[in-house]
């Protein structure tokens, strides 16, 4: 679908250039047609209007292309892998359960073509890492080169600020930003071997942007792009906040916390927090297919966009809020409405 925010948001900055455009060419008097301003105000929304559709509609062909994709056991990159593998990617789909024991491998497996190959991959351990990058150039073909490395491994942790241990902040820091870091050291020569490619890497944790936009700028000699994913609330679609890992995390977290702790902070509060966590994950669409869409253009696009923000408008407008405006505005809108439905 060409007609994302994304491009909607860039089709009105550029209509807005066009329209300054035009004002300066009216203050200037450099025509003495009447109409002019507005003749060029509507052209001016028009080539930005096309201009942006006619960029997001170039595609490139996915043939001889291969595309590893970390943490497919379930969620966006278990689908992500299976979208692939349908529209003629090459797909390596790193599992962290890839042995019988693995419900999501085993799926892959069934469901994928002898194109779709699962590999044992926890981005935590190096000798993995290793593995899995000797099997990829192992088994593509021919003339065949990998196009894309998409980081969606990660893990979530639930709690206020005090609340989880030091291990536990570790444990989701290894995953979450040192497996990306590790997953794109490993397979990047692979990478780099095929000038003129266009190559996004996957980030859904905020942690990580820094990294990827570090990445982005160091890659231009080789023409590799980078390009981040920034999803909205999807967490009633991939089921990362299903009712049994809400319930295990809350009784694991609880039972870590010391009795100063408990003491600040009892059992209901801990519930509290739970259940805004459902009620959040409750609001989101039951489709991951926007965050796909993104994932695939990323991949697929001759001019793939630095950032793409697959989200209801809602959610869109609360981050170009956070972003552009002054951060009492947001704090005024939509903290305090917060902390006032708690």
């Amino acid at each position: 679908m060409l007609l994302t925010l994304d491009t909607t948001a860039e089709m009105l900055l550029w209509g807005c250039a066009g329209s300054v455009l035009a004002l300066v060419i009216s203050f200037l008097g450099l025509s003495e047609c009447p109409f002019c301003f507005l003749h060029l105000l509507l052209a001016g929304w028009a080539l930005a209007a096309a201009g942006c559709l006619a960029r997001a509609g170039l595609k490139v062909p996915v043939c001889r292309k291969a595309v590893l994709v970390t943490g497919c056991d379930s969620g966006f990159g278990h689908q992500l892998a299976q979208h692939l593998d349908r529209i003629g990617f090459r797909v390596f789909a790193g599992c962290l359960h890839a042995n019988s024991q693995g419900e999501g491998a085993e799926r892959l497996r069934k469901l994928g073509s002898a194109k779709l190959h699962v590999l044992q991959l926890d981005v935590t351990k190096q000798e993995q890492l290793k593995d899995a990058r000797n099997q990829v150039q192992a088994l593509m073909q021919k003339g065949e080169v990998l196009w894309g490395l998409v980081n969606n491994a990660g893990i979530g942790c639930l709690g206020l600020t005090e609340m989880p241990t030091i291990a536990r902040y570790k444990q989701t820091a290894d995953v979450n930003i040192f497996g990306m870091v590790a997953s794109t050291q490993t397979f990047l020569p692979l990478i780099k071997q095929s000038k003129d490619i266009f190559t996004p890497y996957v980030v859904t944790k905020y942690a990580v942007e820094g990294f990827s936009d570090c990445l982005r700028v160091e890659l231009k000699p080789w023409q590799v792009k980078v390009s981040v994913i920034e999803p909205g609330n999807f967490a009633k679609a991939t089921g990362i906040a299903g009712e049994e890992r809400l319930r295990r995390q809350e009784e694991d977290l609880w039972g870590a916390l010391d009795e100063d702790l408990r003491r600040e902070h009892p059992r209901q509060e801990l519930r509290a927090v739970t259940q805004a966590l459902r009620a959040f994950r409750d609001a989101g669409p039951d489709s991951m297919a926007p965050v796909l869409e993104a994932m695939t253009d990323a991949l697929t696009q001759r001019f793939p966009r630095v950032r793409y923000m697959p989200m209801d408008l809602h959610t869109f407008v609360r981050i170009f809020v956070a972003t552009h405006f002054p951060e009492w505005l947001y704090d005024h809108l939509y903290v305090s409405n917060c902390r006032a439905r708690r």
